[in-house]
Parts: structure tokens; sequence; C-alpha cells
């Protein structure tokens, strides 16, 4: 195989073992600058020469849910946002709703605005891109895409390149759990929520009434009332429904 071509590196013995080393590091990354430097090399070592990924809450479109790192022009990302960024990209779209990695030549995008998506993105040197979406499971909101590109077309559409899908999926999972992580620290920072409040989310997820969850701690109804309602007041919310929906938006309880 040629060695030029991401076939030809795919078939080197150490490929694998390669991104491997890189994605078992990520856990580890001290701050966003480590991540990134982990992101560069990840996408060197799977054969790529630009990388997007982008970490976003599948029902909402607003900027403020999203977190971006970037192994491109920064001047498409200026682009790309005033173009309507995540909300009319037919890739993030993809993301949202399936987990298999495919070449972005794979979808058939036939809206406007969302080909003028697809096509600065090429313009950006993403003529040949490989989507790979990270989720944490069909009931977590928060998804991610690490999208791969080469200025070379046909590059990711080559068949029989399986060993890529699997380790890209690796690198854009770990990189979403990052996030995740990250995440959960800086609600857990900015709200000051404690141990004993997020078991009560959690008991209030599995149906416990305020009479039951007294029962359990030995405590009145308007006790556990009084404990919710610091905890609404800490994440800035007005239900118990909403707060249960940031700790598990955040990873901070399963659902």
């Amino acid at each position: 195989m040629p060695a030029g071509t991401l076939a030809g590196l795919v078939s080197d013995d150490r490929y694998s073992a390669r991104v491997t080393e890189i994605v078992e590091r990520i856990v580890c990354a001290a701050d966003q600058a480590e991540l990134q430097r982990l992101l560069r090399a990840g996408v060197a070592a799977l054969g790529a020469e630009r990388a997007a990924f982008v970490s976003f809450e599948r029902d909402k479109s607003e900027l403020s849910s999203c977190r971006f790192m970037l192994e491109c022009s920064p001047q498409w990302c200026r682009r790309y946002l005033e173009g309507g960024g995540p909300r009319m990209d037919p890739w993030v779209a993809y993301a949202a709703r399936e987990s298999e990695p495919i070449a972005a030549t794979a979808l058939n995008v036939v809206d406007p605005m969302q080909q003028a998506v697809v096509a600065l993105a090429v313009e950006a040197g993403f003529v040949s891109a490989l989507l790979v979406p990270a989720h944490s499971g069909p009931h977590h909101p928060r998804v991610s895409l690490l999208c791969l590109g080469h200025s070379a077309g046909g590059y990711f559409e080559a068949q029989g390149l399986a060993r890529v899908r699997v380790c890209a999926r690796a690198l854009a999972l770990e990189l979403h759990e990052w996030w995740l992580a990250r995440l959960r620290r800086e609600t857990l920072a900015r709200s000051h929520i404690s141990a004993e409040e997020l078991w009560l989310l959690e008991r209030y997820c599995l149906g416990h009434t305020s009479e039951r969850i007294g029962s359990e701690l030995n405590v009145s109804r308007s006790a556990v009332n009084s404990r919710f309602q610091r905890l609404l007041a800490k994440l800035g919310v007005a239900s118990r429904r909403s707060a249960a929906r940031v700790a598990v938006d955040c990873g901070l309880i399963a659902r």
C-alpha cells in the first residue's frame, strides 16, 4: 500500500498502539492546554491533517452550552459561528442522533444553509472528513463530535479502514468524558453542592417523595423540603425537576 495513504498508515503494526498511548493519557490531562496537545498528537497519529471537536447539548442551540477544541484554522471557526454554528451544521445534527463514525460524504445534505456550512468546512481543508460522535448513553443530553479532516478528496472514504474508525472513536470518547468531568467540577465549584444534596436529587429521580426521604433520614417532611429549597437556590432553578436535569446534564448523577 502507498505509504502516503491512510490505508498505508493503518497497515503499520504500531498504528493502533500509537493512538492508544495518546488516548490513555487524556484522563490525566491537568487542563485544557494539555488536552489540546493530546488532541493534536492524536489527530496526527490517526493520519488526519486537521480536526474540530465540539461538545454540545442535544436540545440546546445556544453557544453557551458548547465547548470547542480546534486543530484547524481559527478563521474558519469565526465564519462558522457567524453562519449559524452548530444550529445549522448537518454534521453536528448527525452526531446528535447517531453514534456510528462515518465519512461526511455519506450524508445527503439538501438544505442550502447546511450546504453552506459544509462548503465552508471544505474550504478550511476538510475536503474529506470523518465524523466521529461520542455519547455517554441514550438519555444523556450532552453529545460530542470529533471531526477529522484531510485536504485529499476520498481520503476517509477508502474501504477497509475499520481500524481508523475504532481508534478515532476511542479518542473522541475520551475527549468527551474529559469535558464531562470538567463541566461536573465547574458545576460543583460554582454551586457548592454537597454529597448529601446529590443524594436528595438521586432519591427524587427514583420517585421518592419528601415523606419517604424524611423517613429515610429520620427528619420531617418540611425539613426535607427546606433542604430542597436551598439546593434549588444554589443551582438557580425553580423546580426539583430542573435541578435533577442540571445534575444529569453535568454527569453529577445518573438518570
